[in-house]
């Protein structure tokens, strides 16, 4: 597991809501794989927007949410990341990303 302060290091965040000293078992852009203690990506998509999976995604056992607009329902147990739409959350080259890959995929 990586702790998720580390992998925000060199990340412009706009807005962080909850506690970033937590440990990450997984990233992926896609809630349906989605694990315990995993970080979603809410990535709009060509074909779906991430953020509209957002809530499933945290009932899949999320418990990092990096998004680029804050959902109106925030879970207390969640840490919610914002960043600027300019920064372009390269799902394909994430070495570390458990998920299949492909733009038409976001969030689903």
């Amino acid at each position: 597991m990586k702790r998720l302060n580390e992998l925000l290091a060199d990340v412009e965040t706009t807005a962080i809501i909850g506690s970033a000293e937590r440990d990450v078992a997984g990233l992926d852009y896609d809630s349906r794989r989605i694990g315990r203690d995993y970080c979603f990506f809410a990535v709009p998509g060509t074909a779906s927007d991430g953020h509209d999976y957002i809530a499933r995604a945290v009932a899949a056992g999320a418990r990092t949410v990096v998004c680029q607009r804050l959902p109106e329902l925030i879970d207390e147990e969640v840490c919610y990341i914002a960043v600027s739409p300019r920064i372009h959350l390269d799902h394909r080259t994430d070495h570390q990303h458990t998920g299949p890959r492909g733009p038409d995929a976001a969030g689903q």
